[in-house]
Protein backbone atom coordinates (compact mmCIF):
# COMPACT_ATOMS: atom_id res chain seq x y z
CA UNK A 1 0.00 0.00 0.00
CA UNK A 2 3.26 2.26 0.82
CA UNK A 3 4.48 1.43 -2.78
CA UNK A 4 1.31 2.14 -4.44
CA UNK A 5 1.16 5.32 -3.85
CA UNK A 6 4.63 6.55 -4.36
CA UNK A 7 5.64 8.27 -7.91
CA UNK A 8 8.31 6.60 -9.59
CA UNK A 9 11.20 8.82 -7.92
CA UNK A 10 9.82 8.59 -5.02
CA UNK A 11 9.87 4.55 -5.37
CA UNK A 12 13.84 4.72 -6.16
CA UNK A 13 14.48 6.45 -3.17
CA UNK A 14 12.14 4.23 -0.52
CA UNK A 15 14.08 1.29 -2.14
CA UNK A 16 17.54 3.25 -1.39
CA UNK A 17 16.73 3.93 1.58
CA UNK A 18 15.20 0.93 3.03
CA UNK A 19 17.96 -1.61 1.20
CA UNK A 20 20.86 0.48 0.79
CA UNK A 21 20.79 2.36 3.99
CA UNK A 22 20.09 -0.21 6.28
CA UNK A 23 20.59 -3.82 4.59
CA UNK A 24 22.39 -3.46 2.28
CA UNK A 25 21.79 -5.81 -1.22
CA UNK A 26 22.17 -5.01 -4.52
CA UNK A 27 23.71 -1.48 -4.04
CA UNK A 28 24.29 -1.22 -8.28
CA UNK A 29 20.33 -1.68 -8.09
CA UNK A 30 19.90 1.02 -5.65
CA UNK A 31 21.77 3.71 -6.47
CA UNK A 32 20.24 3.64 -9.86
CA UNK A 33 16.65 4.07 -8.33
CA UNK A 34 18.04 6.69 -6.19
CA UNK A 35 17.69 10.25 -6.82
CA UNK A 36 18.49 11.74 -3.74
CA UNK A 37 22.39 10.23 -3.42
CA UNK A 38 24.40 13.09 -5.32
CA UNK A 39 27.41 10.48 -6.16
CA UNK A 40 24.94 8.20 -7.84
CA UNK A 41 23.44 10.88 -9.98
CA UNK A 42 27.30 11.68 -11.02
CA UNK A 43 28.25 8.48 -11.82
CA UNK A 44 24.69 7.80 -13.82
CA UNK A 45 25.18 11.50 -15.86
CA UNK A 46 29.00 9.98 -16.16
CA UNK A 47 27.70 7.80 -18.04
CA UNK A 48 25.65 9.21 -20.58
CA UNK A 49 28.44 11.49 -21.40
CA UNK A 50 31.25 8.84 -21.71
CA UNK A 51 31.59 6.48 -25.23
CA UNK A 52 33.20 3.57 -23.51
CA UNK A 53 30.80 3.59 -20.36
CA UNK A 54 27.39 4.02 -22.15
CA UNK A 55 25.53 0.55 -22.00
CA UNK A 56 29.05 -0.93 -20.63
CA UNK A 57 27.64 -0.68 -16.85
CA UNK A 58 26.35 -3.34 -14.29
CA UNK A 59 23.68 -1.29 -12.77
CA UNK A 60 21.37 -4.11 -11.42
CA UNK A 61 23.66 -6.08 -9.38
CA UNK A 62 27.09 -5.56 -7.85
CA UNK A 63 28.88 -8.84 -9.31
CA UNK A 64 30.14 -9.30 -13.04
CA UNK A 65 30.07 -13.00 -14.15
CA UNK A 66 31.99 -14.51 -16.94
CA UNK A 67 29.05 -13.97 -18.91
CA UNK A 68 28.60 -10.14 -18.33
CA UNK A 69 30.77 -8.30 -21.08
CA UNK A 70 30.72 -4.95 -19.29
CA UNK A 71 33.19 -3.61 -17.69
CA UNK A 72 31.95 -2.35 -14.48
CA UNK A 73 29.05 -2.09 -11.77
CA UNK A 74 27.22 1.17 -11.23
CA UNK A 75 28.52 1.01 -7.40
CA UNK A 76 32.36 1.26 -8.32
CA UNK A 77 31.84 3.35 -10.70
CA UNK A 78 30.16 5.35 -7.66
CA UNK A 79 33.01 4.82 -5.85
CA UNK A 80 35.59 6.39 -8.78
CA UNK A 81 33.42 9.24 -7.83
CA UNK A 82 35.05 10.14 -4.11
CA UNK A 83 38.07 11.62 -4.81
CA UNK A 84 36.13 13.81 -7.10
CA UNK A 85 33.61 15.09 -5.22
CA UNK A 86 34.75 14.15 -1.25
CA UNK A 87 31.80 16.17 0.20
CA UNK A 88 29.61 14.27 -1.61
CA UNK A 89 27.08 17.08 -2.18
CA UNK A 90 26.90 18.79 -5.31
CA UNK A 91 25.11 21.71 -6.90
CA UNK A 92 23.75 21.38 -10.78
CA UNK A 93 26.59 23.40 -11.99
CA UNK A 94 29.11 21.30 -10.25
CA UNK A 95 27.37 17.93 -11.21
CA UNK A 96 27.89 18.81 -14.75
CA UNK A 97 31.38 19.89 -14.66
CA UNK A 98 32.73 17.00 -12.76
CA UNK A 99 30.79 14.69 -14.87
CA UNK A 100 32.38 16.14 -18.07
CA UNK A 101 35.80 15.91 -16.20
CA UNK A 102 35.16 12.06 -14.96
CA UNK A 103 33.96 11.08 -18.78
CA UNK A 104 36.34 12.67 -20.82
CA UNK A 105 38.93 11.27 -18.24
CA UNK A 106 37.63 7.89 -18.93
CA UNK A 107 37.67 8.22 -22.50
CA UNK A 108 41.16 9.06 -22.81
CA UNK A 109 42.05 6.26 -20.69
CA UNK A 110 39.94 3.80 -23.28
CA UNK A 111 41.95 4.80 -26.54
CA UNK A 112 44.82 3.81 -24.45
CA UNK A 113 43.40 0.96 -22.98
CA UNK A 114 40.12 -0.65 -24.91
CA UNK A 115 39.79 -3.13 -22.85
CA UNK A 116 38.03 -0.72 -20.45
CA UNK A 117 35.45 0.18 -23.28
CA UNK A 118 33.34 -1.95 -24.95
CA UNK A 119 34.06 -5.52 -25.60
CA UNK A 120 32.05 -8.80 -26.28
CA UNK A 121 31.73 -11.16 -23.84
CA UNK A 122 34.38 -13.87 -24.99
CA UNK A 123 37.05 -11.06 -25.45
CA UNK A 124 35.95 -10.08 -22.22
CA UNK A 125 36.48 -13.46 -20.77
CA UNK A 126 39.78 -13.52 -22.22
CA UNK A 127 40.78 -9.91 -20.51
CA UNK A 128 39.99 -10.84 -16.91
CA UNK A 129 42.08 -13.95 -16.99
CA UNK A 130 44.89 -12.38 -18.62
CA UNK A 131 44.90 -8.85 -17.06
CA UNK A 132 43.94 -6.49 -14.57
CA UNK A 133 43.44 -3.70 -16.42
CA UNK A 134 39.54 -4.01 -16.25
CA UNK A 135 39.33 -4.92 -12.58
CA UNK A 136 37.40 -3.34 -9.69
CA UNK A 137 40.75 -2.68 -7.65
CA UNK A 138 42.49 -1.21 -11.01
CA UNK A 139 39.43 1.31 -11.13
CA UNK A 140 40.18 3.36 -8.19
CA UNK A 141 43.72 3.61 -9.54
CA UNK A 142 42.25 4.95 -12.71
CA UNK A 143 39.68 7.65 -10.44
CA UNK A 144 43.24 8.70 -8.31
CA UNK A 145 44.37 9.68 -11.79
CA UNK A 146 41.20 11.36 -12.57
CA UNK A 147 41.45 13.59 -9.79
CA UNK A 148 45.15 14.94 -10.82
CA UNK A 149 43.24 14.55 -14.49
CA UNK A 150 40.56 17.41 -12.54
CA UNK A 151 43.50 19.39 -10.96
CA UNK A 152 45.37 20.08 -14.45
CA UNK A 153 42.02 21.26 -15.94
CA UNK A 154 41.77 23.80 -12.92
CA UNK A 155 45.25 25.49 -14.20
CA UNK A 156 45.52 24.48 -17.91
CA UNK A 157 42.03 24.49 -19.22
CA UNK A 158 40.25 21.11 -20.41
CA UNK A 159 41.49 21.36 -23.65
CA UNK A 160 45.11 21.56 -22.76
CA UNK A 161 44.75 19.40 -20.16
CA UNK A 162 43.13 16.47 -22.35
CA UNK A 163 45.94 17.01 -24.46
CA UNK A 164 48.97 16.72 -22.18
CA UNK A 165 47.07 13.72 -20.41
CA UNK A 166 46.42 11.77 -24.14
CA UNK A 167 50.27 11.88 -24.15
CA UNK A 168 50.68 11.21 -20.08
CA UNK A 169 48.20 7.85 -20.67
CA UNK A 170 50.30 6.25 -23.55
CA UNK A 171 52.73 4.49 -20.66
CA UNK A 172 49.80 2.61 -19.78
CA UNK A 173 49.64 1.07 -23.25
CA UNK A 174 49.68 -2.60 -24.39
CA UNK A 175 52.03 -1.71 -26.46
CA UNK A 176 54.51 -0.44 -23.81
CA UNK A 177 57.28 -3.26 -22.22
CA UNK A 178 57.71 -3.05 -18.73
CA UNK A 179 60.28 -5.12 -16.69
CA UNK A 180 60.27 -6.93 -13.25
CA UNK A 181 63.42 -9.35 -12.52
CA UNK A 182 62.93 -12.13 -15.18
CA UNK A 183 59.25 -11.20 -16.47
CA UNK A 184 59.09 -8.66 -19.35
CA UNK A 185 55.65 -7.40 -20.54
CA UNK A 186 52.11 -5.45 -20.49
CA UNK A 187 52.04 -3.60 -17.21
CA UNK A 188 48.64 -5.24 -16.48
CA UNK A 189 49.28 -8.87 -16.86
CA UNK A 190 48.15 -10.59 -13.65
CA UNK A 191 51.34 -12.28 -13.70
CA UNK A 192 53.73 -8.98 -13.63
CA UNK A 193 55.27 -9.83 -10.34
CA UNK A 194 54.94 -6.47 -9.14
CA UNK A 195 51.12 -6.46 -8.52
CA UNK A 196 52.12 -9.45 -6.18
CA UNK A 197 54.46 -7.51 -4.54
CA UNK A 198 52.49 -4.78 -3.14
CA UNK A 199 49.43 -6.88 -2.44
CA UNK A 200 47.35 -6.68 -5.34
CA UNK A 201 47.27 -10.04 -6.29
CA UNK A 202 48.15 -13.32 -4.57
CA UNK A 203 48.45 -17.25 -5.87
CA UNK A 204 44.66 -19.25 -5.84
CA UNK A 205 44.16 -22.19 -3.53
CA UNK A 206 45.45 -24.06 -6.18
CA UNK A 207 48.89 -22.58 -6.66
CA UNK A 208 48.24 -21.82 -10.02
CA UNK A 209 45.96 -19.54 -10.70
CA UNK A 210 45.92 -16.25 -9.51
CA UNK A 211 43.43 -14.07 -7.64
CA UNK A 212 42.98 -10.53 -7.49
CA UNK A 213 42.53 -8.49 -4.60
CA UNK A 214 40.09 -5.46 -3.99
CA UNK A 215 41.19 -4.69 -0.58
CA UNK A 216 41.58 -0.83 0.48
CA UNK A 217 45.51 -1.35 0.65
CA UNK A 218 45.47 -2.80 -2.72
CA UNK A 219 43.28 0.06 -4.04
CA UNK A 220 45.77 2.70 -2.39
CA UNK A 221 48.55 0.52 -4.11
CA UNK A 222 47.09 0.46 -7.42
CA UNK A 223 46.60 4.77 -6.96
CA UNK A 224 50.09 5.09 -6.02
CA UNK A 225 52.04 2.79 -8.87
CA UNK A 226 49.66 4.60 -11.53
CA UNK A 227 50.61 8.25 -10.34
CA UNK A 228 54.41 7.42 -10.30
CA UNK A 229 54.59 5.38 -13.69
CA UNK A 230 52.50 8.64 -15.48
CA UNK A 231 54.70 11.41 -13.44
CA UNK A 232 57.85 9.77 -15.16
CA UNK A 233 56.02 8.76 -18.45
CA UNK A 234 56.43 5.34 -17.74
CA UNK A 235 60.19 6.05 -17.20
CA UNK A 236 62.45 3.96 -16.26
CA UNK A 237 60.97 0.57 -17.48
CA UNK A 238 62.05 -1.54 -14.85
CA UNK A 239 59.66 -1.60 -12.57
CA UNK A 240 61.57 -2.45 -9.28
CA UNK A 241 61.75 1.25 -8.25
CA UNK A 242 57.44 1.19 -7.62
CA UNK A 243 57.95 -1.02 -4.86
CA UNK A 244 59.73 1.40 -2.75
CA UNK A 245 56.99 3.43 -0.72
Amino acid sequence: MELYFLSREDEGNYFYEKNQLTKPTARSKAYDLATLDDLSLLAKKVITKSSALRDNVNRVTDRLTSKNPQVITLSTLREMMKPLAPEGSLDEFEMEGLATVAATFYDLLARVRPEIGRLKESERRVVRKQLIVDSAVMMHGYASLMREFNDAITTKGLKKAASDWSGKLECLSSGRRYTFAQWSGDLFEKRNPLWQQIGVVKPGRDGRNLTVLNTGAARSECGRILRRLVSTSGRPQALHYLTIR
